[in-house]
This record gives C-alpha cells, sequence and structure tokens, in this order.
C-alpha cells in the first residue's frame, strides 16, 4: 500500500470522527484544510470537500491505517 500518510486529527476527531486519519497520499498532498482553523476544518468535513479523498479513521494509528488497507482492499 503505497502512498500512505498517517497524521492526528488537530480537533481530536471533532469534525472528522477519528483521532487518527490515514489518507491514500504523499504527505504534500493531504489537505490542508484538515488543520485548518475550526470554520475552515467544519466546512472540509461536513461539506465535499473530503469526498474527493479516500480518508480513513481510528482511534490509534494502527486503527486508521487497517481501516485504509480495508478500503483499498474493497476498490480493488
Amino acid at each position: 500500500m503505497w502512498p500512505f500518510t498517517v497524521t492526528t486529527d488537530r480537533y481530536g476527531g471533532c469534525y472528522s470522527g477519528g483521532k487518527f486519519l490515514a489518507f491514500n497520499l504523499l504527505p504534500w498532498q493531504v489537505p490542508e484544510e484538515i488543520d485548518g482553523d475550526d470554520i475552515t476544518c467544519m466546512d472540509f468535513w461536513t461539506g465535499e470537500g473530503c469526498k474527493a479523498y479516500t480518508i480513513c479513521k481510528g482511534a490509534t494509528a494502527s486503527e486508521a491505517i487497517e481501516d485504509l488497507e480495508s478500503q483499498i482492499k474493497r476498490a480493488r
């Protein structure tokens, strides 16, 4: 599974629903909005922004990676 990036959620999952986020992207491709101010972040997660990406979530980094692996396998 390459590329992938795991990061902590700036707001602890308040908007995204997960404390850790896994993206099927290189680090510089991860949307900046996930680390934006409250309104920018909320707009990203509740609007169309997040639907343009495969974003997986988990309470731990391992859970987020497992979720990403699972979604990639299902897409094949």
